[in-house]
């Protein structure tokens, strides 16, 4: 098929244990229905949970990368997420989801063209930030 699929999105300090953050609604005849729906979910790009980020050693200075690591948009993650679905085979998606930075990821997904979405849910998120929200994040 490769077009009934549901990508959910995590929040900055979540993974992609769907189960554990959106239980509630994973399974048959819930709202990520895992009888209608293949759910991919994916650690972002730079994050903890798998993938190389600012604490993965650096093997050309056997340090850590710390600040060295390059900077990652949600458009970057978004663009890696793309391209392991299409290389599972999957032409279209039914549903994209996610709240806080994942509602950010949600939205990039809606108007990237990386692959066609049927429907974007976002929950608590903006596609920018305005500057009181920059200033709390710099504190």
């Amino acid at each position: 098929a490769g077009d009934n699929v549901g990508v959910v999105c995590h929040a900055l300090t979540g993974n992609a244990n769907v189960e554990a953050w959106w239980g509630e609604l994973l399974g048959a005849g819930k709202p990520l229905d895992t009888s209608r729906y293949f759910l991919f979910c994916a650690n972002v790009l730079g994050s903890c949970y798998g993938s190389t980020g600012p604490t993965s050693t650096d093997p050309d200075t056997g340090m850590r990368y710390g600040g060295d690591f390059p900077l990652i948009t949600i458009r970057d993650m978004v663009r890696l997420q793309a391209e392991v679905l299409k290389r599972l085979g999957v032409t279209k998606v039914a549903f994209v989801v996610g709240g806080s930075m994942g509602g950010m990821l949600a939205l990039e997904w809606g108007i990237c063209g990386h692959l066609p979405v049927r429907g974007v849910i976002s929950l608590s998120a903006s596609g920018r930030h305005h500057p009181w929200q920059i200033g709390i994040s710099e504190c």
